[in-house]
């Protein structure tokens, strides 16, 4: 991010939800990876991403130590709570769309996992630029708990001898990381349910 809008602190904090908007977008990548859709090497996107992620932190830390108007200083530190919490997701989902582009052997069950978590990862983006209720409302409950499901999963999984040690171990990773993933995003959105309640 450029040093420059610092001089102008209420652009700059709009500056920075946005560029936290393609951090989420990013994590679409990542899913395209794990389907096998995208020939952008994972590992790249997650170095690029990483860099932008701490450019970010770095920008909004100069930020708050400026003189500017305590609803700006709020804005700006609402921004650096979900930085935090994008900065997770992104190392997460780069670890999910990893371990399932590296197991083509249980392509069935990570499609379905991907595809849940493309919905909400999509479902987050629109309304980081929405701030619409409705979209708002419509992440929380696509985020409600899914640890009775994933259980399930896990033991249909353990039943299924198909599935070799390695496979099953994989796939266990996988569902735990999805579970950490749909937490983060459900974080997002009662954070911008709470941004918006202050309007």
């Amino acid at each position: 991010m450029e040093a420059e809008a610092l001089l102008s602190p209420e652009t700059a904090v709009d500056l920075v939800g946005l560029e936290q908007l393609r951090l989420i977008r990013a994590l679409e990548q990542y899913l395209q990876s794990a389907r096998g859709e995208s020939d952008v090497k994972l590992s790249a996107l997650h170095a690029a991403a990483h860099d932008l992620g701490q450019e970010i932190s770095d920008f909004l830390e100069s930020l708050v130590k400026l003189p500017i108007a305590t609803g700006l200083v709020t804005r700006a530190i609402s921004f650096q709570r979900k930085q935090e919490t994008r900065r997770a997701l992104e190392e997460n989902v780069f670890l999910f769309a990893e371990t399932l582009e590296q197991r083509a052997d249980a392509q069935a069950l990570a499609g379905r996992l991907v595809e849940a978590l493309d919905t909400i990862v999509l479902t987050a983006a629109d309304a980081l630029t929405s701030r619409d209720a409705t979209d708002i409302n419509m992440l929380i409950r696509l985020t409600d708990d899914r640890g009775g499901m994933m259980e399930r999963l896990r033991k249909r999984m353990s039943t299924d001898q198909s599935h070799d040690v390695d496979s099953l171990s994989a796939m266990h990773y996988a569902t735990t990381l999805f579970e950490r993933n749909v937490w983060l995003l459900r974080q997002l959105a009662l954070w911008m349910q709470e941004d918006s309640a202050q309007v």
